[in-house]
């Protein structure tokens, strides 16, 4: 099993959140990169204009494509 890797950035947009469940897809500014980044995880106190630090992997995902899922996630409003 690879490592975990660190992702963080703002959050520009809030995709998907299941209010149930607190699993949310969110679209990441992380830094000088032009494309917004896709996170993927629990995520349910977090929102736009929050900057977020999470652990976890990159993957590719059949339908939705490439996308961090985060193990672990915290915000700094």
């Amino acid at each position: 099993m690879s490592k975990l890797e660190q992702l963080s950035g703002t959050v520009e947009r809030i995709a998907f959140r299941n209010e149930t469940t607190g699993y949310a897809v969110l679209m990441l500014r992380s830094g000088e990169r032009a494309e917004l980044q896709t996170l993927v995880g629990a995520a349910p106190i977090v929102e736009e204009g929050d900057w977020i630090e999470a652990e976890g992997r990159w993957e590719t995902d059949p339908s939705w494509g490439r996308q961090f899922r985060a193990s672990l996630l915290w915000n700094r409003p």
